[in-house]
């Protein structure tokens, strides 16, 4: 069997974006044309219409629903989605957790650092004194 994964081209009849999307998404097959292909062998890599797989694919495998897999798809496009969202505001939350605990140790680092450097300001002024 041949692959039907093809697209026929716009017919003459075709009008508009829409109707050109309806022909690429029509069945290839000479007698089927009326159909759609709606599924997907993949023990043969093909698609095909109803008939299609009536006629050549019903003893395969594994023969899916496209719609199926565009709404597996689509759904685990979504739980991806949602886990990552789930991952930043995790990871989010930790940076602001991280940002305040070293806030107040900066503040408290500040004020050892003002006083150490006082320290040392009149340790120079009294060294200084002494020299004179």
């Amino acid at each position: 069997m041949t692959t039907h994964s093809r697209s026929v081209p716009p017919t003459s009849e075709s009008s508009g974006k829409a109707s050109e999307k309806l022909d690429i998404i029509k069945c290839p097959v000479k007698n089927h044309t009326d159909l759609i292909v709606e599924y997907l062998c993949k023990d043969h890599d093909s698609t095909g219409c109803v008939k299609c797989f009536l006629e050549k694919h019903r003893h395969c495998k594994e023969v899916c629903a496209i719609a199926d897999i565009v709404e597996g798809s689509r759904r685990n496009s979504d739980e991806e989605s949602l886990s990552k969202i789930k991952h930043l505001i995790r990871w989010a939350d930790g940076l602001i957790k991280h940002e305040e605990t070293h806030r107040e140790s900066g503040v408290r680092s500040k004020i050892v650092f003002d006083r150490t450097v006082e320290d040392i300001k009149e340790q120079i002024i009294k060294a200084a004194n002494s020299l004179k």
